[in-house]
């Protein structure tokens, strides 16, 4: 630490992080809780879309009575306090590929993927997904989402 930095702590002045806590209207805790849950929902496939962070952020301060709203550029400044979180965006499942979708075409196609898997004894290790885009199913346009920065 530089030496004007030792003196101003040592004449009782709070660091800037610390000060400008007070102003933050989610405790640190609910923030890191925001930031797990992001990264899980990533983890599981269905990262949220920044408009759902801000609205689950908006529910934490409701669960403890707060009626208080959020700033403008809130979102922005709850990632630059997580590194480890970025935003991307992400397309979505064209028209014609969404209304494709047939329950019993799709249990039919994974009642023969079984049975080719079995028949050629395929070690699960040896499937991988030809599909890496990404999408999300039901969101026609290009949407932002918010994921954990290691993921590609």
């Amino acid at each position: 630490m530089p030496q004007s930095t030792l003196q101003t702590r040592t004449k009782g002045v709070i660091p800037i992080k610390e000060s400008n806590q007070a102003k933050r209207k989610l405790c640190i805790g609910e923030e890191e809780a925001l930031r797990d849950w992001c990264i899980q929902l990533g983890k599981w496939g269905w990262p949220p879309r920044v408009c759902q962070l801000r609205t689950m952020a908006l529910e934490l301060l409701r669960a403890k009575s707060d009626k208080a709203e959020l700033g403008i550029h809130w979102q922005e400044a709850f990632l630059s306090r997580f590194p480890d979180l970025k935003t991307k965006y992400i397309g979505g499942l064209d028209k014609n590929r969404f209304s494709a979708q047939n329950p019993i075409i799709i249990k039919d196609w994974f009642n023969l993927f079984s049975r080719i898997k079995s028949e050629f004894n395929v070690h699960p290790s040896n499937i991988y997904n030809i599909d890496e885009k990404g999408f999300t199913v039901g969101m026609l346009q290009c949407t932002k989402v918010v994921i954990s920065k290691y993921e590609i």
